[in-house]
């Protein structure tokens, strides 16, 4: 996997892992966190695009460590992406923290969700082992 991380015009092969990391962008099941014990989100649950807390009280979010991010993407290389919504409906204020190997950056990101708020979030690889959150977009649920 390490020859994918190098910036080159795109080959061939190049743009057909590109399509298949765009066809592999199906949510593939909702996470649904109740608990108001800070919690780490997994890969896993990041990739699968929803990430929902239902929390009746504040509660601690801290994403996971970028390798683990770019682990879960398939076909992974610079530039990768992968979105997830962050989408607090419960009653509380939910507050995000990164993880080794993450940077937040612009967009309309804040460090908490205020209750029926939700924020999507873009991963984009940026390094073997370095991943940049772009909060693109935050409103009301």
């Amino acid at each position: 996997m390490a020859d994918r991380f190098v910036t080159a015009q795109t080959s061939q092969t190049g743009a057909i892992d590109s399509l298949a990391d765009q066809l592999n962008r199906n949510v593939a099941a909702v996470t649904t966190n109740a608990t108001t014990t800070a919690v780490t989100m997994t890969a896993a649950q990041f990739m699968s695009g929803i990430y929902a807390t239902t929390a009746a009280g504040a509660l601690a979010l801290t994403f996971p460590a970028a390798v683990d991010l770019i682990a879960a993407m398939p076909n992974a290389q610079i530039g990768s992406k992968a979105e997830c919504w962050i989408v607090n409906a419960g009653n509380n204020t939910t507050t995000i923290t990164t993880n080794t190997g993450l940077t937040i950056t612009g967009g309309h990101g804040t460090a908490t969700l205020a209750t029926n708020t939700s924020q999507l979030v873009i991963a984009v690889v940026t390094a073997a082992t370095t991943v940049t959150l772009y909060p693109v977009l935050k409103t009301a649920s």
